[in-house]
């Protein structure tokens, strides 16, 4: 599961120190705010608290009944600069209008104290504003995309290396200067590239991906530039008058014969251009952008491709890294973002990948890199017909080669178990302790009970206040939770 980050807003400590517990068990990170000036003040200034920016926040658990600014205030002041942040009222109050005038301001859920198990309704009540969210998104995305307007917040990744290059790319934005983007197939080349032009000047224009590849060396020519003595009204359009105004993207240009290079390069130089059998040039206004996963240096001594061109286009040159240079975080945030886009697409009902689904999703080495890893997300969803992804699901890693027979049945036996499997060992191979065993298996099912903690004594066979010691709460903690319960 990919950590949203939660923004819990209550001026009462002992109830942010219960919810901090209850967000961090399920997994996600949290920022705590005791005022709300405090968070008006963090979303209007832009601020930056414990390392997390307002465009961080993926959910706000907001109290109405705050002394300085009420809930309700903070709605008002922080409704036109919030963007996506998804917003759950907790209050102790009843009030119907009050609920209708939450949610009329943006709120997406009012949870009242008390009322039934507040830790269950937070749960679902989270995992609903995440998937509203998602959605969101992805619709937002898919119109992006149709008018060309894809920018760098949609790249998914928060590792060194593809920050590093999102940064380097940055600097493309203002110029339009050639770009040559290398790296291994598969690697988001083309969505680095489509970044760089919805974010420029030419947002909103043509982005024309020319195949390099996929072109037959004969048709070549007047798919790219066109054909003069052609007067088929049903001829398609060429790629540079399509491009006209945006950006022309040749993909794998290195696939390119040397003749088209050096039409290319004269695009490049020149701003023009000759269609087939024209003798007279013809101008336009294109930016060229390139990719290749080969060495071009290389293919130029080889004569292979034209020496001047490779000096055109790597102008500003960009190494998109592969899979395998990038974090397990981003694996797991780019598995959790397909997962998310093929649920919808296939109408399923999946909601996560299992924790052992991941082990072997972030051990894998992916040698055709996202792609690759998009393609096993999709079959994986085919395949599932439950509410989590299992490692049965991914059969192409499973029964990999590059698993001996030995290690991928002990892979399998493991990973179908991990997630009842308790450590006793430590990370040295000491012993844990019991106490720090039995809050393990109390926290473990406290995640598979959405933290209903009556559910989780009587599956444990122990009192509440039992519970309450193995999952180390100290005493400010177990009085708020009566409280809640009594309320």
């Amino acid at each position: 599961m990919v950590k949203r980050t939660i923004l819990i807003v209550d001026d009462e400590p002992v109830q942010c120190k219960i919810m901090k517990k209850f967000i961090s068990g399920m997994g996600h990170n949290y920022l705590i705010m005791n005022s709300g000036i405090e968070v008006v003040d963090f979303f209007v200034n832009k601020k930056i608290i414990e390392g997390f920016s307002y465009s961080d926040i993926d959910v706000m658990l907001l109290d109405l009944s705050m002394p300085d600014l009420d809930g309700l205030a903070v709605l008002k002041k922080i409704s036109s600069i919030r963007h996506d942040v998804q917003v759950i009222v907790l209050t102790a109050t009843t009030d119907v209008n009050l609920a209708i005038t939450s949610i009329n301001l943006g709120a997406t859920d009012y949870i009242i104290k008390g009322k039934d198990d507040i830790f269950s309704r937070v749960t679902a009540s989270i995992k609903n504003a995440i998937d509203k969210k998602n959605l969101k998104y992805q619709v937002s995305n898919l119109a992006r995309k149709d008018q060309n307007q894809v920018s760098f917040s949609d790249i998914i990744g928060k590792s060194d290396a593809i920050l590093s290059v999102i940064s380097t790319a940055k600097k493309a934005i203002s110029v339009s200067i050639p770009v040559l983007i290398e790296g291994q197939n598969g690697s988001g080349k083309e969505l680095l590239a489509r970044s760089i032009h919805g974010s420029g000047s030419r947002s909103g224009k043509n982005f024309v991906t020319v195949d390099c590849d996929m072109i037959n060396p004969a048709d070549a020519e007047e798919i790219i530039f066109g054909n003069e003595k052609n007067t088929n009204s049903r001829q398609k359009i060429c790629k540079i008058k399509e491009a006209e105004g945006g950006t022309i993207f040749f993909k794998k240009i290195d696939s390119l014969t040397v003749d088209i290079q050096s039409k290319i390069l004269r695009l490049i130089q020149d701003g023009e251009y000759f269609s087939q059998d024209s003798s007279k040039p013809a101008s336009c206004n294109v930016r060229v952008m390139a990719s290749t996963n080969k060495d071009l240096k290389k293919l130029s001594l080889e004569k292979k491709f034209r020496e001047d061109l490779r000096y055109a286009i790597s102008i500003f040159p960009i190494m998109m890294p592969s899979l395998k240079d990038r974090r397990h975080e981003d694996i797991i945030m780019l598995a959790e973002y397909f997962l998310r886009t093929f649920v919808v697409n296939e109408n399923k009902k999946i909601k996560e990948i299992s924790e052992s689904a991941i082990k072997i999703i972030c051990d894998y080495d992916w040698k055709d890199n996202v792609r690759q890893l998009k393609n096993y997300i999709f079959r994986a969803v085919i395949l599932c017909d439950s509410e989590q992804l299992l490692p049965e699901h991914f059969p192409q890693i499973l029964n990999d080669e590059i698993f001996s027979e030995s290690e991928s049945l002990k892979r399998k036996k493991v990973f179908f178990n991990m997630d009842g499997i308790v450590e006793i060992f430590d990370d040295n191979g000491k012993c844990k302790n019991l106490s720090d065993i039995e809050e393990e298996i109390s926290q473990k099912l406290m995640k598979k009970f959405n933290g209903n903690i009556s559910e989780v004594a009587k599956q444990l066979n122990i009192a509440r206040s039992t519970l309450y010691r193995k999952l180390k709460l100290d005493d400010e903690d177990i009085i708020f939770s009566d409280k809640i319960k009594k309320n």
